[in-house]
């Protein structure tokens, strides 16, 4: 009687190492294929992002094809493709785009939309050095976005002659923010993981 319950026991234990192992083997694949680590340089996504915070991009083919606005992404401007930037999504393909260089609101198809993910005061600043594409409609082709940064006087954009950016140089959607490399390594300190879902940020 008592072999049997250690024969249990045996195969208990047995089947949880192998389901532990299966999944830490799918995880890694997951983020071998999908994932690509990102340091954050710079400070054009702050306060959302701080300079030196690393965390992961999902380069999943399914991401790009279903982007939405508000989320951020990483891509590279034609001819400079060893150079990533991080912006947020603001226009999407077929819309009409206008920025208000005044106040800093977007409209979409004539409809003003929430930018709840920043500051009041930091939105008004929107257009506190030449905007290139301010107070006129601007109709995006198919596969074309328009990005900013959340330090919107402090970032090269969409606004600021970057240019329209095209789905062909998307990397992916950044998921997630781990820690900060501010020291020679990077470490998580005492911050949770942060997971980025449209515009709001868990932590």
């Amino acid at each position: 009687m008592e072999e049997r319950k250690r024969n249990r026991i045996k195969k208990i234990l047995l089947i949880t190492v192998l389901l532990l192992f299966a999944l830490c083997s799918v995880g890694a694949l997951y983020t071998y294929l999908f994932l690509t680590p990102i340091v954050i340089s710079g400070e054009s996504m702050y306060p959302t992002l701080q300079d030196n915070e690393f965390g992961y991009v999902d380069h999943q083919y399914f991401s790009k094809k279903n982007l939405k606005r508000n989320q951020i992404i990483a891509f590279f401007v034609s001819g400079n493709e060893d150079y990533f930037y991080i912006k947020r999504v603001v226009g999407l393909p077929n819309e009409t785009f206008h920025l208000n260089s005044v106040d800093g609101n977007i409209f979409i198809n004539g409809e003003k939309i929430s930018q709840e993910y920043i500051p009041e005061s930091i939105k008004q600043k929107t257009c506190s050095s030449e905007c290139v594409f301010a107070d006129q409609d601007i109709v995006l082709k198919e596969n074309q976005y328009f990005v900013l940064g959340d330090n919107r006087e402090n970032s090269h954009d969409s606004a600021h002659g970057l240019g329209l950016v095209e789905e062909e140089n998307i990397l992916g959607v950044l998921k997630v923010i781990l820690g900060d490399c501010s020291s020679k390594t990077c470490n998580f300190g005492e911050r949770n993981y942060r997971f980025i879902s449209d515009w709001k940020f868990y932590s």
